[in-house]
């Protein structure tokens, strides 16, 4: 029997399970990298901010500060900020901001600032205390700029002592004085306000810019510059000073008179022959001479410069002289040993406060064997060149010169012929 064999139905496949589609996780890495981006630019602006704040803002955050009016001599004036009214200030008078400080004739102040810098005001000289601030949270934090201490200098001399007592903080220190401005490290400088507005700045000791009409100059110990008007800073030059104005007789009246220089003429005694002063020339050189002819009788001649100089910071004063002497017929200083042909006057006021008189006088001849009390013989119709360690040193003399009040070239006896070719008084 045959078997049948139905027809055989194809079994359907079993439904394919599809794999769970996976998600994209480049969205997430894309995320995760920029949260980590953001995290470092936060920790970043935080440590910047941290930085920031005690390396600038905490020290640009200043309180002003006091100085003391330490000592003073003669006749001292204080102008408070925002008042108009002068008056003369307590001893050890507390000085501010926008305060004024003036000196008159022949006086001076001691001004002791609060981080110790010093500035002694000479006479005639004029300053206000611009800016005095330190830092609010004091060195702890080594904070900058420890120090801010501008000054307006507006007439006469002052002598800075710029102190620097925490080397790991800034400094600021400023003085100005019309479009000239200093600034100044650790030392010593002298600065000085001329009549003409000429802004000078010396360096003792220290480095100071100086700058002026767009122009700057550095300068070091030993060295100084001017600010003229409206014009740059000159180069840097040797810091001694010739406090005598034209001193080489270059610079005439229309009457043949030396400008900056005064002529005396006393009448002689017993209204005897008077001498004659005149400018003229020896050899090219400008010279002033003094000539007296058939006199009887004591008289003298001569010029004078009026110098009212404080020179007692100065550790060189010298007085350097050139000249000739032709002759004499009063032998050596005379009777008293106060004639001679030629000879210098320095009138000043010594450390003490006491008017004294410097004196040297020049001769040829000596054949009486008369006193030379501070003469000194030269020969007759050389040139004689006093300067360097040969001039007149000043800076000996003691009680110490404080204030020069003028120089004086004379000439006395009875008759007498001698020039004057340079005077020069040297200060450093």
């Amino acid at each position: 029997m045959a078997r049948q064999y139905g027809r055989i139905r194809p079994l359907p496949d079993p439904p394919v399970e599809l794999a769970a589609e996976q998600p994209d996780y480049r969205l997430y890495a894309a995320l995760a990298g920029a949260s980590i981006v953001a995290g470092l630019l936060i920790f970043g602006a935080l440590v910047y901010g941290l930085v920031f704040t005690f390396t600038s803002f905490i020290p640009s955050l200043t309180d002003s500060r006091t100085a003391t009016m330490t000592a003073t001599v003669g006749t001292v004036e204080l102008r408070e900020a925002g008042s108009n009214r002068w008056s003369i200030p307590a001893p050890s008078q507390q000085l501010h901001e926008g305060d004024t400080i003036r000196t008159r004739e022949n006086s001076r102040a001691l001004i002791t600032l609060f981080d110790q810098s010093t500035a002694t005001l000479y006479p005639l000289t004029e300053m206000t205390i611009v800016s005095m601030r330190a830092n609010r949270f004091g060195s702890a934090l080594r904070s900058q700029p420890r120090t801010i201490v501008k000054l307006r200098e507006t007439s006469g001399r002052a002598l800075l002592g710029v102190a620097h007592l925490n080397p790991v903080s800034d400094l600021q220190f400023e003085v100005e004085s019309g479009p000239g401005r200093a600034s100044f490290m650790e030392g010593s400088y002298i600065v000085k306000v001329t009549p003409n507005e000429t802004f000078e700045v010396v360096a003792t000791r220290g480095r100071s810019v100086v700058s002026g009409a767009g122009g700057e100059v550095i300068i070091r110990g030993g060295e100084r510059t001017q600010v003229r008007g409206s014009q740059p800073p000159d180069s840097p030059i040797l810091a001694a000073e010739d406090l005598i104005e034209n001193g080489t007789f270059v610079r005439a009246e229309n009457n043949d008179k030396p400008l900056k220089w005064d002529v005396l003429a006393p009448t002689p005694e017993g209204r005897d022959v008077p001498g004659r002063t005149r400018l003229t020339s020896d050899e090219g050189f400008p010279v002033v001479r003094f000539t007296r002819v058939g006199g009887t009788y004591h008289a003298e001649q001569g010029l004078r410069q009026t110098v009212n100089q404080d020179v007692t910071d100065y550790n060189l004063i010298r007085l350097e002289l050139r000249f000739k002497v032709f002759s004499q017929n009063v032998p050596g200083g005379g009777d008293q040993g106060s004639e001679y042909p030629l000879m210098v006057r320095v009138n000043y006021l010594d450390q003490t406060g006491a008017q004294a008189l410097f004196v040297r006088g020049f001769y040829v001849q000596n054949e009486g064997n008369r006193p030379t009390t501070n003469g000194q013989q030269v020969k007759a119709n050389e040139w004689i060149n006093l300067a360097g360690e040969d001039a007149l040193q000043l800076q000996r003399v003691v009680p110490k010169v404080q204030l020069i009040q003028s120089v004086e070239v004379m000439a006395s006896g009875h008759d007498y012929d001698s020039e004057i070719q340079r005077v020069a008084l040297v200060v450093e």
